[in-house]
């Protein structure tokens, strides 16, 4: 089966929506367009461990946003919610997709 971003290299500016462990290929487009395109994540994810593993080790586009869309059960550690910064957001709550868009657009 094709990756869901197989078309990416078509777009100059992108948005990558992933929940859970979908973030994977989401990332392999992130790290292999993040010279030459902004990229834009939204990501869902409701496992903290997860969460914080991929924070620790994940690169992300410094130019575009990266919202992190927390929907879990278990209270964060404060040091994820210390994690945002300028571009990325770690936010507690389900995404709302169709008004998130329009103002990453």
């Amino acid at each position: 089966f094709p990756s869901p971003y197989s078309h990416a290299s078509l777009y100059d500016n992108q948005i990558l929506v992933a929940s859970g462990i979908g973030i994977t290929p989401a990332l392999a487009a992130i790290n292999a367009f993040k010279s030459s395109r902004r990229i834009n994540l939204i990501w869902a994810v409701r496992d903290p461990e997860m969460l914080e593993f991929f924070l620790d080790h994940m690169y992300l586009d410094h130019d575009g946003w990266n919202l992190i869309f927390y929907t879990g059960k278990t209270p964060l550690s404060s040091a994820i919610e210390e994690r945002s910064n300028a571009n990325v957001r770690v936010v507690k709550g389900r995404p709302q997709l169709s008004s998130l868009i329009p103002n990453i657009i």
